[in-house]
């Protein structure tokens, strides 16, 4: 009698915990070789990118406290953007690379994808969006193209872009609920 009700103290104990331990296992994105998690405030997201010597800056001072949009620089090029709701951080665009050399983009993909994989991501699904061609007002023609492989609250974005004669590609990673 006293072996069966120390098995159903277990068996109760684990049904308690790891319900807990499953929901703390919230999908984070890297951005600078710093880990995020949505859901984080806004102070210690920050002061996290600032103290590992990210520069970051507010994208308008237009905000009210605990909202808006923040770009993450490391020295001249952009390598993210944070955006807070309610003091908490909401959404995250990492951009793995842009650039007009196909290769590039290539190899950013691969590891992209890799990533995705070791994190489990490998029930996805497609969205393809085009605009354009359209002729602007000052008569260049702009076209966009983009592929979307969403995985849950994570996903990558393969852009493509036409403005007048420049062609360029992008490679983006988003967290977002």
């Amino acid at each position: 009698m006293k072996e069966s009700c120390r098995v159903w103290a277990f068996v109760v104990t684990l049904a308690l915990c790891l319900p807990g331990l499953s929901q703390d296992r919230r999908a984070t994105i890297d951005v600078g070789g710093i880990s995020l998690a949505l859901g984080t405030s806004q102070d210690a997201t920050l002061s996290k990118l600032v103290k590992s010597s990210l520069e970051v800056k507010p994208l308008s001072r237009d905000y009210p406290p605990g909202q808006g949009s923040f770009g993450v620089w490391n020295g001249k090029l952009l390598i993210a953007v944070l955006h807070f709701h309610e003091g908490k951080l909401y959404r995250v665009n990492k951009t793995w690379m842009e650039s007009e050399k196909s290769s590039d983009l290539a190899r950013a993909f691969v590891e992209a994808a890799k990533k995705f994989i070791t994190e489990g991501r490998t029930s996805c699904e497609l969205e393809v969006t085009q605009s354009g061609p359209t002729e602007l007002q000052d008569r260049t023609e702009f076209e966009a193209r983009t592929v979307r492989i969403l995985c849950g609250e994570k996903y990558l974005e393969v852009s493509f872009f036409r403005n007048g004669g420049r062609e360029s590609a992008a490679l983006d990673e988003w967290l977002t609920q």
